[in-house]
């Protein structure tokens, strides 16, 4: 092989390897863009389901398994200084059904930045999403909050669902029903044998 042709197997070899490299980190990146939420699992240290008066609150542990209770909103918490007067006592925290729990956020992670079907805030009432429509508030362990995602009606499937990010313009058409998921009984997000 003489000299000329090496070279040129070295030059397609590098090309090659920066096409290869260049395409790896498109699609890293592309996945972390694609990401509605763009949180990682490991950074949630609690996460809150508010429904219009409605609240509960779970808590990772150390070992990864999940507590939950029903706590106050905000709504709530202003109705009740608007009032001056307790409406309800919290719970305290009990065994959640773990494997539900992670599910539900795993899911809520996986929601794609696509989809867009609306991006004027006058349209968020055909959506049924307001301050008091159901919506989660992901926490980091300083109790940071990580996001805030909105769930308006159910989509033109009956497995999708229009969701909004806080901050973000956009209504996304998630291909999930987050309603049913998220808009559970209290004793239905407790482990089998919990008193409820």
């Amino acid at each position: 092989m003489n000299g000329v042709m090496k070279k040129q197997i070295l030059f397609f070899l590098a090309v090659l390897i920066i096409l290869v490299g260049a395409y790896f980190f498109k699609n890293k990146n592309n996945n972390k863009a694609g990401s509605l939420l763009n949180v990682s699992f490991e950074s949630i240290a609690s996460f809150q389901i508010n429904y219009f008066t409605q609240a509960v609150l779970f808590k990772k542990t150390t070992e990864g398994t999940w507590l939950v209770r029903k706590t106050k909103n905000e709504l709530i918490r202003e109705i009740e200084a608007k009032n001056k007067e307790q409406l309800f006592e919290e719970t305290l925290f009990q065994t959640a059904n773990s494997p539900e729990v992670s599910k539900v956020l795993t899911l809520l992670l996986l929601i794609k930045k696509q989809n867009a079907v609306a991006t004027n805030r006058s349209h968020l009432a055909e959506f049924k999403i307001n301050p008091h429509s159901l919506h989660v508030v992901l926490f980091d362990q300083n109790q940071k909050s990580l996001a805030k995602l909105f769930v308006g009606k159910v989509g033109p499937e009956p497995m999708s669902s229009f969701v909004k990010l806080d901050g973000d313009p956009n209504v996304y058409l998630a291909r999930q029903n987050f309603n049913g998921l998220l808009n559970q009984e209290y004793s239905q997000w407790l482990a089998a044998g919990v008193a409820k």
